[in-house]
């Protein structure tokens, strides 16, 4: 499943369940994106964890894992529940996953099991964003020893995507200037749910007709805006509208949620009826919480400048993006974002 998902779904109650006979131990592998939700697991019918699985950027392959009880002739069951909010991931359940010690593990160390014909790049590159977890405690890849031999024993590793397309970026300021208006973007948007302000928007975003203004989004933003707004919507006039929908929305899932916890139980059908009419007709796509000090790391693959209009090919790890940028008073305004290849 790297750079990519197996199977998902982001209907409340959706379940995948796996039964098992032994084992000291059951991982579950998923995706974590800013379009995922909560999910409920259950090992034996009992709801031993609920996870969180949005994330402001992608994180491919998480591993989650669980202690089970018993001896050699248990039989088990897993199932993980969609708890709302957005999708959840089934890309793989592990039995008894390995585990090595502290230290880096490199393509030539013996701890990695190679199966089937492997052949070595010297280009190819890890995902920033492989996260390992037990219990309640969580590391992002790079503050943790590298366990990538362990997804490679278990066949979820592929071979890095790598883009067949030269990269052309001008080494001028002006290309400088372009490629920080689009990490400022990033910046913000990646900030705690809690504390964003969508107006920050306006310092790098801008209403222009160069926005495309798709079914999709018309759609989106006329249960939300008037008419008229929404004929003469820009990018920044329709990415403050999603941001401040999301803040809602988080913040009606969250409380419904806690409330659920308090009570000793789930949300239930009619409570996401309700959040879903108080959320403009939408299931919240709330459990989105940015991380302080944290921004996505960009890979910046061409920049095009002609006059006062920038063309940029960019990859935030979960899609690779078109973006276009226009020179106002000498500074650059992102106008509109398109996804051209989405890594799902």
């Amino acid at each position: 499943a790297y750079l990519n998902t197996v199977s998902y779904t982001n209907t409340t109650s959706d379940k995948v369940k796996l039964t098992l006979t032994g084992g000291s131990t059951i991982t579950r592998v998923y995706t974590m994106a800013n379009n995922r939700g909560s999910a409920k697991i259950y090992i034996d019918g009992v709801n031993v964890d609920t996870t969180n699985d949005n994330t402001a950027e992608t994180r491919w392959q998480v591993a989650k894992t669980w202690t089970l009880s018993g001896n050699s002739s248990t039989s088990h069951t897993i199932e993980v529940k969609n708890n709302g909010g957005g999708y959840i991931d089934a890309d793989a359940f592990i039995k008894d996953i390995g585990t090595v010690g502290d230290g880096v593990y490199d393509n030539t160390n013996s701890q990695l099991k190679y199966i089937g014909n492997w052949a070595a790049s010297s280009s190819g590159w890890i995902s920033i964003f492989i996260v390992v977890s037990r219990g309640d405690e969580m590391w992002r890849k790079n503050t943790l020893p590298i366990v990538l031999g362990l997804l490679i024993l278990f066949g979820f590793l592929a071979a890095s995507n790598i883009r067949l397309q030269a990269s052309y970026i001008p080494n001028n300021q002006e290309s400088k200037d372009v490629m920080t208006v689009l990490n400022r973007f990033y910046e913000i948007t990646g900030a705690p749910i809690e504390t964003f302000e969508p107006n920050q928007l306006a310092e790098v975003l801008l209403d222009t007709s160069d926005f495309n203004l798709t079914d999709g989004w018309r759609t989106y933003l006329s249960t939300i805006l008037d008419e008229e707004v929404v004929n003469r919507a820009g990018f920044l006039t329709a990415m403050q509208t999603k941001w401040t929908h999301l803040q809602q929305g988080d913040a009606l899932a969250r409380a419904a949620m806690a409330k659920a916890e308090a009570e000793k139980r789930e949300v239930t059908q009619d409570e996401w009826d309700e959040l879903t009419e108080q959320n403009h007709g939408m299931l919240p796509p709330g459990l989105y919480r940015g991380e302080p000090g944290y921004t996505t790391e960009l890979k910046f693959e061409s920049v095009n400048i002609e006059d006062e209009q920038a063309i940029v090919l960019y990859d935030d790890g979960a899609a690779l993006y078109k973006a276009i940028l226009r020179l106002v008073n000498k500074q650059w305004f992102i106008v509109d974002v398109t996804p051209i290849d989405v890594h799902f």
